[in-house]
């Protein structure tokens, strides 16, 4: 096991702060989604290495841009997390009509591209880290997809709308009933660039009653069905567009009340799109989903096993990790010392070696350190995972060949 830590370390660090010298914020693929043969126009943020990782579906805001929302998906494959993001029917050169529950049957197709076998494999995604989240017309769909899917456990909003409010203020405030009317006009092909679904308009939806609308999209009325769910609710202060008062507050208590336990809200002194606080926004983004993805490791480690006997997969974790802390961490953060200090000017051996023992400890291997320049701390950090990871990966196997060798013995 230590020759082979060896010659993972020195084979690896040098290549790694090499690209760490020439990187760059993650350039994405060009997707295409099929949507029960409507063609939908995305990009995927890919993260570097041999995967598999997480991978998030942050929905665009209506009616979203062709490239990245509020920065997140470059920002999230740099710290080793996938996003993928995609364009609504009728909107951009996504083909099809707009609508809102079109936009649903479109979270649907993205659920099934990443989970189509060829795109694991060129993708690298692990399937069963997959979590959900959006802004604006964008949280309120994934809220909304949440409450309707009994199998997304996790789902995060950044200054979602509750079309339930909504429609509700819309019907009370003629001011914003007009301002309303004269954007999605303004929106509607042939003149604009949103294709919709016809009678779909907000103005004709409220004409021929809003209580048509599917229960999902009223997320207040929904949250005894996302209250089992793990949820991020973020907004601005001096957002006045979705308000915190109106509509991020009411719902988290909406959650309260329905006993919700696993509900975090945070808020930032900014705007509608978070001109000033993109970096805060992210990190907090990021520190939930280290979070939730601690919870999701290895929660699927005995579909294999014979139901004999309980098994606590957390405590077996623990202990493997225990192991590595009192008897390899250090032998391997003196090792990497050892190679660095020949690569590295000496003002920057310290805070390399901070983060990789950092990663050392790490229980996901997640991290965000702002500002590109500071990429190497980045990858010094995911250095250190790597390792841990490559140990509990050979002890692992090692318990397993134990097992089959006793198993074998007693036949």
């Amino acid at each position: 096991m230590r020759k082979n830590f060896r010659l993972f370390l020195a084979t690896g660090v040098f290549l790694m702060l090499l690209a760490a010298a020439q990187a760059q914020a993650a350039t994405p693929k060009d997707v295409t989604i099929d949507n029960n043969g409507v063609l939908l126009k995305g990009k995927f943020y890919v993260c570097d290495g041999t995967g598999p990782f997480p991978t998030v579906l942050p929905l665009h805001g209506f009616p979203g841009n062709e490239t990245d929302i509020l920065g997140l998906g470059s920002k999230l494959a740099e710290a080793g997390i996938n996003a993928l993001t995609f364009n609504y029917s009728g909107t951009h050169k996504s083909q099809g009509l707009m609508s809102m529950d079109h936009a649903q049957k479109d979270i649907w197709a993205a659920f099934g591209f990443l989970r189509r076998p060829e795109n694991i494999a060129l993708y690298k995604i692990d399937t069963e880290r997959i979590i959900l989240g959006g802004f604006c017309f964008g949280g309120g769909m994934a809220l909304g997809y949440a409450a309707g899917h009994q199998e997304i456990a996790a789902v995060f909003s950044i200054a979602g709308n509750d079309h339930g409010e909504f429609f509700r203020e819309y019907a009370r405030n003629p001011q914003l009933k007009k301002m309303i009317d004269d954007d999605f006009d303004a929106l509607a092909a042939p003149g604009g660039t949103v294709r919709f679904v016809p009678e779909e308009l907000p103005k004709e939806m409220f004409t021929s009653g809003t209580d048509k609308l599917a229960p999902i999209f009223d997320l207040r009325k929904c949250a005894p069905k996302l209250a089992q769910k793990d949820i991020l609710l973020i907004g601005g202060w001096n957002d006045r567009q979705v308000t915190i008062d109106q509509f991020i507050l009411p719902l988290y208590r909406a959650l309260e009340k329905a006993e919700a336990k696993n509900v975090k809200i945070v808020a930032f002194q900014d705007n509608h799109y978070f001109k000033n606080s993109r970096e805060e926004l992210a990190q907090a983004v990021m520190a939930w989903l280290e979070t939730i993805l601690g919870k999701k490791d290895h929660e699927h480690a005995l579909d294999n096993q014979a139901p004999t006997r309980a098994y606590d997969w957390q405590k077996h974790q623990q202990a493997i990790w225990g192991v590595f802390a009192a008897k390899q961490a250090r032998d391997i953060a003196g090792l990497e010392r050892e190679k660095i200090v020949s690569l590295l000017a000496p003002e920057k051996v310290g805070p390399y070696m901070k983060y990789f023992e950092q990663g050392l400890e790490s229980g996901t291997g997640m991290i965000m350190v702002e500002g590109a320049e500071q990429r190497w701390l980045e990858i010094a950090f995911q250095s250190g995972f790597r390792c841990k990871r490559l140990f509990e990966q050979g002890y692992l196997e090692g318990q397993a060949a134990a097992l089959m060798a006793v198993s074998g013995e007693n036949k």
